[in-house]
């Protein structure tokens, strides 16, 4: 499966692509035909020309793809059937003054890409094919700007008009400006949509943008998606039976604009990973990593599988995951091993780690450890990690959530989640700061960290403020309890040293401040036999400050360094 990296004489590095954009059969090797047959419905004189062994690109021979019809910064391609065989290696001409090469499959049959797919000049290639396009395992596809590959029915330029692959007319002589839309099941009687599927490395893919918008996406199998060189990764689906997607630019940057209401698909990343990369030494920002569907689950196995911006040795800052899912997300990766999940990272002397922000109708976390989950994370260095800000109805953490240094972690819960594991900022200087806005906190089994974490050992070093904002109730079952920590170490206590229930803890310098604002906190607990006498609800500290608005009812004790004044608090059962 390894796939080399194409270069070209001006050192921009192409793409090297397997993937599946499959429609509603399934696909094999054995059904590729090698075969590029033009269709009819381009005019005399535009129709697309196949010429065998008449190009060379980085001195080897090649298939090139001359002809089309040109509307202005446009290009236009039409074929009956498009497939490339194993070893076989087909470029589109890319005539002076072409900015988008856009391609459309009308014969009914997908197409099978086994070989090199290529652009022999610097413009963006579309490839339009309703009934699928599949990658294989030895394709590459070497794009110096942007690639889109859809299952689309058809593309439209404003105002303008429709570049159809469901009802294929010749383009309209106005279809000269950049496209901006992609229509989806417009044509009666049209096949189910498309799915996109990965199955093989992708690396280092060095476009301005990749972006595939199919019905599902599917990264499984030990497969990668990868950029290097500032390349932005955008995964979408569209399983609504009609729409349109709106297709935005921002610079270079390509996004998409769907419409309120519309069915999306789900992307799944399994044993696999979706990345974008700063190399060492370079001075590019990383590549953005963009996410919309109905649903997204990532489920790991290994390190350095999920979600990933890293930035190397030396590196700019390392580039934003944005997930937005109208559904659900769910992380579920192994406990034994350690970095996984949704996270940006930055080694020794990078830039900053990159913003994580996620929009999704719940999230679930699960069997994370420390490093698992959603996390920002800074190696040996005194650069800021990135925030983390989720915004959910419903939020169940299983296990942690890590932040970094002053980056922070905000967490926006409208719904009534289960929080039972951790979320930490950890540091080697300034601790980030932690906020969490949520209806209702409910702790049933589990027992939840809320931590802000000084890395480094012997510095006077400043702990983050923890704010907890309820509007609701809190309510911890007995025997559990709910931590929130600014420590001096990672090291975290065993059950019988750990003060339990809400607590601020830190052993040097400036201390962490604890913040709750609830409309009521409701703890039922039994003082367990060996634990620490700082129990339940503390703020044990030089300088730190305990401050709560609104009513606390405690089943239990108080214990407090800092005197509690008029805090409304009600020992329901003080023994």
């Amino acid at each position: 499966m390894a796939l080399d990296v194409l270069k070209r004489n001006n050192t921009q590095l192409g793409l090297a692509l397997c993937l599946a954009i499959s429609g509603a059969y399934a696909f094999s090797v054995n059904q590729a035909n090698a075969q590029i047959t033009p269709d009819t419905t381009l005019p005399q004189g535009e129709r697309s020309l196949l010429d065998l062994g008449s190009g060379q690109v980085n001195g080897e021979i090649v298939d090139l793809i001359k002809g089309g019809a040109i509307r202005d910064i446009n290009l236009f391609h039409s074929f009956l059937e498009f497939n490339v065989g194993n070893g076989q290696s087909v470029y589109f001409a890319n005539p002076a003054g072409i900015e988008n090469i856009i391609s459309r499959v009308t014969g009914g049959k997908a197409s099978n890409i086994f070989g090199t797919l290529g652009v022999n000049g610097g413009a963006n290639l579309f490839l339009i094919n309703p009934k699928g396009i599949l990658f294989g395992q030895n394709a590459k596809l070497d794009v110096s700007g942007s690639f889109v590959g859809t299952t689309a029915d058809g593309i439209g330029f404003g105002n303008q008009g429709v570049f159809s692959a469901s009802n294929p007319e010749p383009p309209s002589p106005l279809l000269t400006v950049n496209p901006n839309v992609f229509f989806f099941n417009q044509i009666p009687g049209n096949m189910n949509r498309g799915s996109i599927t990965s199955q093989a490395k992708l690396e280092k893919l060095a476009v301005d943008n990749l972006l595939l918008l199919g019905g599902d996406v599917e990264v499984i199998e030990d497969s990668k998606i990868s950029t290097n060189q500032g390349g932005n990764i955008l995964l979408a689906g569209l399983s609504a039976a009609e729409g349109q997607v709106a297709l935005t630019r921002d610079g270079n940057k390509l996004g998409l604009d769907f419409p309120d209401g519309v069915k999306k698909g789900n992307v799944v990343v399994k044993d696999s990973a979706i990345e974008t990369l700063v190399p060492e030494d370079s001075n590019v920002d990383g590549g953005e990593i963009r996410i919309i569907a109905d649903s997204v689950e990532v489920e790991t196995s290994n390190n350095d599988q999920g979600i990933v911006t890293i930035t190397d040795k030396n590196g700019n800052k390392s580039g934003d995951i944005i997930i937005t899912a109208d559904n659900s997300v769910s992380i579920n990766s192994t406990p034994e091993q350690d970095r996984q999940g949704i996270f940006t990272i930055t080694k020794e002397e990078g830039g900053e780690a990159g913003q994580i922000t996620i929009d999704a109708g719940s999230l679930t976390l699960n069997n994370s450890q420390i490093a698992q989950g959603i996390s920002t994370i800074n190696d040996v260095n005194d650069q800021n990690a990135g925030g983390i800000s989720i915004t959910t109805d419903s939020l169940v953490i299983i296990d942690p959530i890590q932040g970094s240094q002053d980056g922070g972690l905000t967490l926006t819960d409208d719904g009534t989640g289960e929080p039972g594991g951790s979320i930490i900022t950890s540091v080697d200087a300034v601790g980030g700061n932690i906020t969490i806005t949520t209806t209702n906190i409910v702790v049933s089994e589990n027992e939840p960290t809320i931590q802000t974490d000084q890395a480094n050992q012997g510095q006077d070093s400043s702990a983050g403020d923890v704010s907890l904002e309820v509007n609701g109730n809190v309510t911890l079952a007995d025997n559990t309890r709910l931590d929130i920590e600014a420590e001096k170490d990672q090291d975290i206590p065993s059950d019988d040293e750990k003060i339990n229930d809400i607590f601020a803890n830190t052993e040097t310098a400036k201390d962490g401040n604890i913040a709750i604002t609830l409309q009521g906190l409701l703890i039922n607990f039994r003082l367990q036999e060996g634990r620490t006498p700082f129990n339940d609800i503390s703020a044990i500290s030089f300088t730190g400050d305990l401050s709560l608005s609104g009513l606390l009812e405690i089943n239990g004790k108080l214990n407090s360094t800092q005197d509690p004044g008029n805090l409304p608090i009600s020992l329901v059962n003080p023994s």
